[in-house]
């Protein structure tokens, strides 16, 4: 921080040097201070430390709450409810179908997408997210019916798309254990006047209990898809998806 030069000529003090001199005839010796005198004394110390003390304790104080707020802003935490929090991961995992069956069932539209069935639960969600933020999905599925889960990267050409895709990377996860890469089908889409990568596996049996899905994308430098520039990071959806016995 760059501070304002000072005159030396104020910091300077004045000389307080006592002067001695011969005592005059017949003179009179200065009169003893009295009690009251050091007892104001103290009282006007006290009052400026007590004075000093508070308006200390209330700057920090506020610059307390700054730092709090500017920490919730860089590193946002997931809104978890208690029943997240308490996460309990289930005996058995989701069984996914080959990458053959889930192409061909995707080319049918056989089946629902659990990115567009699951509710979300960080809301408001914006139109550009955010790196390092959890967003929180959730779906009550009273039925063991199948469901895709995808993820797709879209740019507003395709040479930008396979720019884009260069420095990015993928990565599903189900119940904290990764999806192997070679399972998921890749296809590629140009409509609208974008081109997109699809990524997506078929999940065929859910077994009982509540399961943990996140799905991440990862950039190693800012990416421009042609609409938005997205920062370095990396950016979570999470599903979570409730079976009933």
């Amino acid at each position: 921080m760059n501070k304002n030069p000072v005159d030396p000529e104020k910091q300077k003090q004045s000389d307080n040097t006592p002067i001695f001199m011969e005592d005059a005839p017949n003179s009179m010796p200065p009169p003893a201070e009295t009690g009251g005198k050091n007892t104001l004394r103290l009282f006007l110390v006290v009052g400026a430390l007590l004075v000093c003390f508070l308006l200390a304790f209330n700057w920090l104080m506020s610059a307390g709450q700054s730092f709090q707020s500017l920490v919730a802003i860089v590193t946002p935490k997931p809104n978890w409810t208690e029943t997240q929090a308490a996460w309990i991961k289930p005996a058995e995992m989701p069984i996914l179908a080959s990458a053959k069956e889930a192409g061909d069932a995707w080319d049918i539209e056989l089946y629902h997408f659990l990115n567009y069935s699951a509710m979300s639960r960080s809301s408001p969600i914006p139109d550009v997210k955010l790196p390092g933020v959890t967003y929180i999905y959730e779906l009550n599925h009273v039925k063991s019916e199948p469901l895709f889960l995808f993820n797709r990267w879209c740019a507003i050409n395709q040479i930008i798309l396979e720019e884009n895709l260069s420095h990015i990377q993928f990565e599903v996860t189900i119940n904290e254990v990764i999806v192997p890469l070679s399972i998921f089908v890749v296809r590629s889409s140009i409509r609208d006047e974008r081109a997109c990568r699809l990524f997506f596996v078929l999940v065929k049996h859910w077994p009982p209990g509540v399961h943990h899905l996140e799905s991440r994308i990862t950039f190693s430098q800012p990416t421009d898809d042609g609409w938005n520039v997205h920062p370095t990071g990396t950016y979570i959806d999470k599903y979570i998806v409730i079976v009933e016995n």
